[in-house]
């Protein structure tokens, strides 16, 4: 049974992820050639498991899960943000305390901004309610100061990102 819930909380808490390749200009940064694997987890939730109470174990002790995933050879975490989401979601200061952490672990960052107040997809891509109606040109332009704000306080931690993914699921369009 405890095994059934720890396994239970490390998949509530990561979206493993491997095998993805990083290519030239990232790679490049890295000091590594052009193919360098990405081995992580997406711990966007962790800090909303912990609230909960759920613990990641590993050989039978407690352990945060970066700590977790860097003993056992991931080498970046994945750390969604959203613009503004409803309190306890994935926001800017949970985004900065969880790269901190990934930094700790020794781990890369790969920031996932959504450009949404909450989850899109490939189905719905919402604007953020604060740019809501704004005509091309100013959306594009809050798109920009957005983007370099999150990626200016990452780096300004200490946390650059390795890799800034762009919007979520977006084959068919972001915003």
């Amino acid at each position: 049974m405890r095994l059934g819930r720890q396994l239970a909380a490390l998949v509530l808490l990561t979206t493993l992820f491997d095998g993805l390749m990083l290519t030239t200009h990232a790679a490049q940064n890295w000091g590594a050639s052009a193919g360098l694997r990405l081995r992580g987890a997406d711990l966007s939730f962790t800090l909303q498991g912990e609230r909960a109470g759920i613990v990641t174990y590993d050989a039978g002790a407690a352990a945060p899960p970066e700590r977790v995933l860097a003993a056992h050879g991931a080498n970046v975490v994945r750390l969604r943000v959203w613009v503004n989401p409803p309190d306890g979601y994935s926001d800017e200061a949970s985004l900065l305390a969880l790269a901190r952490r990934a930094k700790e672990a020794g781990l890369q960052i790969v920031v996932d901004l959504h450009y949404s107040d909450f989850w899109a997809d490939h189905r719905s891509q919402p604007v953020p309610a604060a740019w809501a109606g704004q005509d091309l040109t100013t959306l594009a332009a809050s798109v920009q100061r957005y983007t370099h704000r999150v990626v200016a306080a990452l780096s300004a931690q200490g946390t650059p990102p390795a890799v800034v993914q762009i919007g979520n699921e977006v084959t068919s369009g972001l915003l």
